[in-house]
């Protein structure tokens, strides 16, 4: 398998309709059509940050897929504190930036929409009350990309970053998968890491995400999850690799009935420390 960087590959591979299909279907498995991942978040997280009885909050979203995620953290604080919302809309798939300019619009929400890469957007030093990096972390070109999100803290604001544990699940599958790359994704671990060499103070929650894939679905929906996990390259692997892979996952898994369970350990830091 030939050498590349991940991070091109990743942006390379949700600039096609394919690849932007299969994220969105991986997170329905995972998190389910009500997305139980931004439920946690509004109930545990952002229902409990002064900034966001502010109006207008003023929202950057970095890596924000098809939008949905952020548009329904601007619903739960439009009806939680009768806020007005402004969104900078970050996401580095041309096709997911055309739907949420067209899907996403409400009279309470003002949004702009950058597509590029987090760390060629120029924000003209605005400042913000949220930033969000919701499972988009491990794109990150360089080091040089925590200072950036910091610089855009508004001072009273807070960031809150989601993402698997190192050690989880997904964390183990990518450690199995990632190979041939020239680089490395930017993972949980690292970022706490450099936030502790600045001397930055963070809270850190966990919680664990439960999800089920039915009997009948099982090789269509494992499938799936390990055609986003290397950026669709697991058809490419060799037979020895994908059985290594697939008993992994069967390890990892615990069969009940007709449904297959799997557990993923998720983290959340929010900054600064609250």
């Amino acid at each position: 398998m030939t050498t590349s960087s991940i991070k091109d590959a990743y942006c390379s591979f949700l600039n096609t309709r394919h690849g932007a299909e299969v994220y969105r279907q991986f997170k329905r498995i995972l998190y389910g059509s009500a997305d139980s991942l931004i439920q946690v978040l509004d109930t545990q997280i952002f229902e409990h940050l002064i900034s966001m009885r502010r109006s207008p909050v003023r929202i950057c979203d970095i890596g924000g897929g098809d939008g949905k995620r952020v548009m329904c953290i601007a619903a739960f604080l439009h009806e939680k504190f009768q806020s007005q919302i402004k969104i900078d809309f970050i996401e580095q798939s041309a096709l997911y930036v055309e739907e949420f300019m067209r899907r996403h619009k409400s009279d309470y929400c003002v949004t702009k929409a950058h597509c590029a890469r987090f760390e060629h957007v120029d924000f003209n030093s605005h400042r913000f009350d949220l930033v969000l990096l919701i499972h988009s972390i491990f794109a990150f070109e360089n080091g040089n990309s925590v200072d950036k999100i910091i610089s855009l803290r508004e001072t009273h604001g807070n960031i809150v970053v989601a993402s698997n544990d190192t050690n989880s699940f997904l964390g183990g599958l990518k450690l199995l998968v990632d190979e041939g790359f020239d680089d490395r994704r930017y993972e949980i671990s690292d970022l706490k890491q450099a936030l502790l060499d600045r001397g930055i103070q963070f809270r850190e929650f966990t919680f664990q995400t439960e999800w089920a894939i039915p009997h009948k679905n099982y090789d269509r929906d494992v499938l799936l999850i390990l055609d986003w996990i290397t950026l669709g390259r697991y058809p490419l692997f060799a037979r020895a690799k994908k059985n290594d892979i697939l008993q992994y996952i069967n390890s990892q898994s615990k069969m009940e009935g007709n449904r297959c369970f799997f557990k993923e350990n998720e983290i959340v830091l929010v900054i600064p420390d609250v």
